[in-house]
């Protein structure tokens, strides 16, 4: 209210952020938001230092998966393909890779 009047909103203000609440957010350890795609660090073993990107939260309680991503060689074709395996774990084993550019 602003001197006893509702406030008025755009429209437009309001599409967005109902877009933004309903896109299911989540946060690393150090409160850090994570996107699909980003590369995320595993903090614990047996995980711990393989490379892995977030690929999406699973449940409200903080359950999420990540891909394993490891490189396979093809000694007869000499090449190696990037395998992605899924993982499923806790959200607060995660945190966001720095990326050093």
């Amino acid at each position: 209210m602003f001197g006893g009047e509702p406030a008025v909103v755009a429209d437009a203000d309001v599409a967005r952020v109902r877009a933004q609440l309903a896109k299911p957010q989540m946060w690393d350890k150090s409160g850090t938001p994570l996107e699909p795609g980003d590369p995320v660090e595993i903090l614990r073993e047996p995980f711990q230092d393989l490379d892995a990107v977030f690929d999406r939260r699973l449940t409200p309680t903080a359950r999420v998966r990540v891909l394993l991503r490891y490189l396979e060689r093809h000694e007869l074709e000499r090449k190696s393909v990037e395998r992605l395996i899924p993982l499923e774990l806790d959200g607060n084993l995660v945190r966001k890779k720095e990326v050093h550019k």
